[in-house]
């Protein structure tokens, strides 16, 4: 956790929250359980994977969203901007809804297994294979 400054984690861990007000969270982190990316000005990239069961949540107020995941992820994926786009680079999806307030996209791959979570106001959001 960091007022002013970016967080970058190369590592495995369980469960796994960063934080921080101005500045871009880099996580790389396979097999996860848990997790939570939240700043207020910055970028988030992750790459990596969650656990059956799991859920990742990604957070932005002025930034994007980029998350880079393994083919063989089974998630229900939800995810929502105001300002930004959505940009999902994974086949046989569905195109995100774009209404008068926000754009949104929600998706499953494979079984659904585990839950992917992520929003930005100002930012755009892309997933893509790993």
């Amino acid at each position: 956790r960091t007022a002013s400054g970016g967080i970058s984690f190369t590592g495995s861990a369980v469960d796994l929250t960063t934080s921080t007000i101005d500045g871009a969270l880099d996580v790389e982190a396979d097999d996860l359980l848990r997790g939570r990316f939240t700043t207020v000005q910055g970028d988030v990239r992750f790459t990596g994977g969650v656990r059956s069961g799991g859920a990742l949540t990604f957070e932005t107020h002025s930034g994007d969203v980029e998350l880079v995941l393994a083919a063989s992820l089974e998630a229900a994926f939800d995810l929502s901007t105001f300002r930004g786009r959505i940009d999902p680079e994974l086949r046989g999806l569905p195109a995100p809804t774009r209404g008068t307030a926000r754009t949104t996209l929600t998706f499953e791959t494979g079984a659904g297994l585990a839950e992917v979570t992520a929003r930005s106001y100002s930012g755009s959001i892309r997933v893509r294979e790993r």
